[in-house]
């Protein structure tokens, strides 16, 4: 706890401090404040996620993304499905395939917003190293191609 109040004393508005100080002590301000620097929105939350994923801290990733799940969130144009399906991919992992297979679902209901589709791959090209979607093409019907 000293090493988490140090680094919080030199960046008071880094979400891995508060995000620690919950999962070690159960703090609810801890976790409010965590909220509050992500935005309460699915994009904020899946960064913060993936750093746990990529511990293979499966619960936490998950528990980090339930922080906002709707009707918490204030994702200013619905939320997008990347946000279901990053936290079906957390319980699946963490081992509670019923609960991921129910997100999965909420994945094919969510409104799709191009952000979502720039989301996905920014996330992907964060945990594979690639390089950054550079674009996409709406072909209509729904379809897109990407660039």
């Amino acid at each position: 706890m000293q090493q988490l109040a140090k680094v919080e004393d030199i960046d008071p508005a880094d979400r891995l401090v508060q995000a620690e100080k919950y999962f070690l002590t159960g703090d609810e301000t801890a976790k409010n404040k965590l909220i509050e620097l992500m935005g309460a929105q699915s994009g904020s939350t899946i960064e913060v996620s993936i750093f746990y994923s990529t511990l293979t801290r499966w619960k936490e990733a998950a528990a980090i993304l339930k922080m906002v799940e709707p009707p918490q969130n204030q994702d200013p144009w619905g939320t997008p499905p990347i946000y279901y399906y990053t936290l079906a991919y957390a319980l699946n992992q963490a081992g509670d395939a019923q609960s991921a297979a129910e997100y999965r679902k909420k994945t094919q209901a969510a409104p799709f917003n191009p952000n979502s589709l720039r989301a996905v791959y920014f996330s992907l090209s964060i945990i594979n190293n690639q390089p950054f979607l550079r674009g996409y093409v709406e072909l209509g019907d729904g379809q897109i191609a990407i660039i």
